[in-house]
Parts: structure tokens; C-alpha cells; sequence
């Protein structure tokens, strides 16, 4: 259950401050800031109801720092002030027991074809997340495999999905009490390539961008691989071409106050805080169309991209892009929720 504003708000000179000392942290809310924008910022979200997010900032007053974390939180939070040496002490005891938890993905290869291959791939993402792994029997179920994402799974692996199971996969299950709407993340191995060597991340300007990026900086960073962020425009209309509008392209996004814009800038940030190879780049055009033409043009590794769906009847929520990719692209792809 999220949290409410917390206990100890004392005002002070006209704002708010907060007593950390004897504060009760919940980890989930606490983790909504990446360990590298927390700690760089000296903030931390200590409380959370309905999509208003408390975080204690040592200096509310840093103007980029408000940007980074509205930008990485997705909406805009109540700031108050606190302490910075124990924020500091709380994001280094938050973040040390993050590194000792072992993340657990579920491996589901639905046919003998190729089983060595994808057990050898498996392993090496397991590997790179620091994750243990446990492999579902090819007989089993979609109903199963959804059922054991409630086991504290963060990612389901699939072997290369044929066209039935795609199906399967993104249609309504039979039972659809049996499916508690899974939160793991879906790793198609489709081709699988290893080692990582370049990464796509797909940005597509709305806050589950913050989830698609983290699952491509633990994968980058391990593995040495470069990362291309990749945003997609719509088309200028006939009627407006040759006024230079977008002419501007990249650099006049990025300087922009637009959600994709502020996307952007953070994939950027992190990638630079994260010390890992990154470029920015942006297309215009059908959304599918381009990513499967960078894609064509580019070899990569591996696709990453947000689920950023949340309804609908599927056992797997996702959004028409996710899925129209997860049907045509031969490179393994990520999506993330």
C-alpha cells in the first residue's frame, strides 16, 4: 500500500522540512529514483499516494535537480527538505541491500529446438544481471508460466516465439482469473546474440521510458555494450513542409520543455552518469516503420522497449507498438514494465 505524506514535516523560515532520523523508509517508493539520480541530487521519494510523490531534497532550490527528478519520477513531486547527510546515510543503506537481493528470471522454452542455445544465452543474461534462474517445462502453460510471475520474477525469458505462441502470448487467456495482469518484463530470444555489443532503446516520451532505460543500463553496463536511444516524430504534414519547423530535429528537441524532450535529456544523463557509450538519435515517421529501418540499417543486440500499456484483456499488457515489433523484428527484444 503507498504511503501517505509522512510524520515529522516541520516548517521552517516558510518551508518544508522533514526529520529523517527516525523515519520509516519503504523501499518500493524509495527506488522510484535511480541509485545515480538519488545520490547525485541528494534525494530520495519517502512517501507516495495516488500519483503525488513526497521527496526530500537537501537543496529544493537546485533548479536541475528538480528537473531530473520530475523528469525520472514522470510527474511533478512534492518537495520537501531534509537533512543531506541523512539522506545520503538512507540511500547508502537503501541501495547496499538492492546489490545483496539476487534478481530471479523465469526461462520458458516452449519447444526442444534449439534449447542449448537458449539455455547458453539465459546464462549469460542471468550473468549480467547478477540473477538466478529457474526454466519452466516446454509443456507448461502460458496460464502456468503468467502464474509463476507472481513468485517475485522480474523477467520472463522466451525462447523464439512461433507465430501460435505469439498469439497465445497477446490474446485474453481462457480463464482470465487465473492471470493476476504479471509484472515481469519479456525477453523474446528470437536470434539470440551474445555478447552484448549494442544496445536500442526505444524512447517514447512517457514516464515507463524510466524502466526501459534502467533495464538497458544493467545490461549495458556489465556487458561494455554502447546504447542508441532512438526517438520517433510524426511526419510533418504536406501542408507544412519546407517551413523548417523541424528542420531543427535533434538539438531543438533536446532544448525543448516537451515530455519527450525531458526524456531525452534524462536517458542522456544517466547514460553519462553510468559512464557507458550513448547516442542520441531521432526519426520521423510510423513509429514501427522507423525503429525497423534503424534496425535494418544498424546491427544491434538487443531491443529495448517499454510495455507502456496497462489495460486491455491481454495476459500480457502491452501496447500495439510493443507488439507489432515482438512480431516482426528478428533481434532478441526487451519489453520492459
Amino acid at each position: 500500500m503507498e504511503r501517505e505524506r509522512p510524520r515529522g514535516l516541520i516548517d521552517s523560515c516558510g518551508a518544508r522540512s522533514l526529520i529523517l532520523d527516525d523515519l520509516d523508509l519503504d523501499p518500493a517508493v524509495a527506488r522510484r529514483l535511480s541509485p545515480d539520480v538519488a545520490s547525485r541530487h541528494h534525494a530520495l521519494p519517502v512517501a507516495a499516494k495516488d500519483r503525488r510523490v513526497t521527496v526530500v531534497m537537501a537543496d529544493p532550490t537546485d533548479k536541475a535537480a528538480l528537473e531530473a527528478v520530475t523528469s525520472e519520477l514522470g510527474l511533478e513531486p512534492y518537495i520537501v527538505q531534509g537533512d543531506r547527510t541523512s539522506i545520503d546515510r538512507l540511500l547508502t543503506q537503501l541501495w547496499c541491500e538492492e546489490k545483496e537481493i539476487s534478481s530471479q528470471l523465469l526461462v520458458y522454452a516452449p519447444t526442444d529446438s534449439r534449447l542449448s542455445e537458449m539455455r547458453q544465452y539465459a546464462e549469460y543474461v542471468g550473468d549480467l544481471l547478477n540473477a538466478s534462474l529457474e526454466y519452466v517445462p516446454g509443456e507448461a502453460t502460458l496460464d502456468r508460466v503468467a502464474e509463476k510471475t507472481r513468485d517475485g520474477y522480474e523477467l520472463v525469458i522466451i525462447g523464439k516465439p512461433d507465430e501460435s505462441l505469439r498469439q497465445r502470448l497477446f490474446s485474453e487467456p481462457a480463464d482470465s482469473r487465473v492471470v493476476n495482469r504479471p509484472r515481469a518484463s519479456l525477453l523474446f530470444a528470437q536470434e539470440p546474440r551474445q555478447p552484448l555489443r549494442r544496445l536500442l532503446l526505444i524512447i517514447q516520451g512517457n514516464p515507463s521510458d524510466g524502466e526501459a532505460t534502467g533495464w538497458t543500463l544493467r545490461l549495458a553496463s556489465p556487458s561494455g555494450a554502447s546504447v542508441t536511444g532512438l526517438a520517433v516524430v510524426p511526419p510533418v504534414p504536406a501542408m507544412y513542409q519546407g517551413l523548417g519547423r523541424i528542420e531543427g530535429g535533434l538539438a531543438e528537441l533536446l532544448s525543448t520543455n516537451t515530455t519527450l524532450g525531458q526524456q531525452m535529456r534524462q536517458v542522456a544523463r544517466r547514460l553519462v552518469d553510468a559512464q557507458i557509450e550513448g547516442t542520441l538519435r531521432l526519426r520521423q515517421g510510423s513509429p514501427d516503420g522507423e525503429i525497423r529501418r534503424e534496425l535494418v540499417e544498424s546491427r544491434f543486440d538487443l531491443l529495448v522497449i517499454a510495455a507502456n500499456a496497462e489495460g486491455g484483456a491481454r495476459r500480457w499488457p502491452l501496447s500495439d507498438l510493443a507488439i507489432s515489433l515482438a512480431h516482426a523484428v528478428d533481434q532478441p527484444i526487451l519489453i520492459t514494465r
